[in-house]
């Protein structure tokens, strides 16, 4: 486990260094190919039956975006939502949607989609698209919400059916074959602007 734990580490550090010096880098793109200790056999965000763990969430980070992320601080920032708002005392959650995002299949990212991937990750939750806003509704109150729509299995997945996925992320799937092999390509036209 330590090794998996390394290549990991080493990886998320050697992409973090990249968007640091984002600026002085001489070309965008290209094709990741990642060096695993285990290959994943699900690349599900929403599938409970993954431990979680910091190698997962970097996968899943990779591949695809939350409604909201958090910064080091714990403080949280838009993500796939642009804005957000509590109101009930904190049962009720309205997220605004970012305008112009684009899953890597090139299908528009929508309210339907995204309430579908969130009623995927969390049966239990009330979620319904709402024009261009996801509503979540709550049986009490909840002001943890915001760092909730920010964990990995609730990160935005298009399904597919089976085991094919689309994400918003800046790499989309090259190539997978289940528990052997996964690379990916960088998204040229990702809303966050090149990786």
């Amino acid at each position: 486990m330590k090794p998996f734990a390394c290549h990991w580490l080493a990886l998320s550090s050697f992409l973090l260094s990249l968007l640091a010096h984002a600026d002085i880098r001489p070309q965008y793109g290209g094709t990741l190919h990642l060096l695993m200790h285990a290959a994943p056999t699900t690349l599900d965000p929403a599938d409970s039956r993954v431990p979680d763990s910091f190698a997962r969430r970097s996968m899943i980070s990779l591949i695809f975006d939350t409604l909201v992320t958090m910064d080091e601080a714990g403080r949280p920032k838009p993500g796939l939502a642009e804005s957000w708002q509590a109101s009930k005392g904190n049962q009720h959650w309205q997220f605004r949607l970012r305008h112009g995002v684009k899953f890597h299949d090139g299908t528009p990212l929508t309210s339907d989609f995204v309430a579908a991937s969130l009623r995927v990750a969390n049966p239990a939750w009330s979620v319904r698209a709402e024009g261009d806003s996801v509503v979540i509704d709550g049986d009490q109150p909840n002001p943890e919400m915001l760092a909730e729509v920010a964990l990995a299995r609730n990160a935005i997945a298009k399904r597919d059916g089976g085991e094919r996925f689309n994400g918003t992320g800046p790499f989309h799937i090259v190539e997978w074959q289940p528990g052997k092999k996964l690379t990916l390509g960088a998204e040229e036209d990702c809303w966050r602007g090149p990786i």
